[in-house]
């Protein structure tokens, strides 16, 4: 499989430490342009879009299996709070539970994004579009 454009210098030692513990799969894609991961247990696929292959968002698809990686399960965390409680269930709806828990979880991951020399504009596929309007915050 060609993953020359995924690994470089800057994250060779993070994708050789992720494939220590996981069984990783990557599955080019024509159907869309963001990268995305998929962990079930130890096995990860990663949707890479065969038109953009790219170290930087991999790396950003890497991040996020590092965290799992590490035992760190910031969304699931959050919706098992929140389905514990009745109150808290009727505000937050189960689409924003997953927005909030990958917001957490770049929280998480950027700085060892940033301190492998990627740019911080190029850590999110749509950097710069505002993800939160008046009108969600509403709902």
């Amino acid at each position: 499989m060609e993953i020359d454009e995924l690994i470089d210098d800057n994250n060779k030692h993070l994708w050789k430490s992720i494939n220590e513990t996981h069984n990783c799969r990557i599955q080019f894609v024509n159907d869309r342009n963001e990268y995305a991961c998929f962990t079930k247990n130890r096995s990860v696929t990663f949707y890479v879009p065969e038109l953009n292959k790219n170290s930087a968002p991999f790396t950003h698809e890497l991040l996020h299996v590092f965290l799992r990686q590490k035992k760190i399960f910031i969304g699931a965390s959050l919706k098992r709070s929140v389905s514990s409680s009745t109150s808290l269930r009727k505000i937050y709806s189960e689409r924003l539970l997953e927005h909030m828990g990958n917001c957490f979880d770049h929280i998480k991951m950027l700085p060892y994004y940033l301190d492998m020399n990627y740019e911080r504009k190029l850590f999110l596929y749509e950097y710069h579009v505002n993800k939160c309007s008046s009108e969600e915050l509403a709902n």
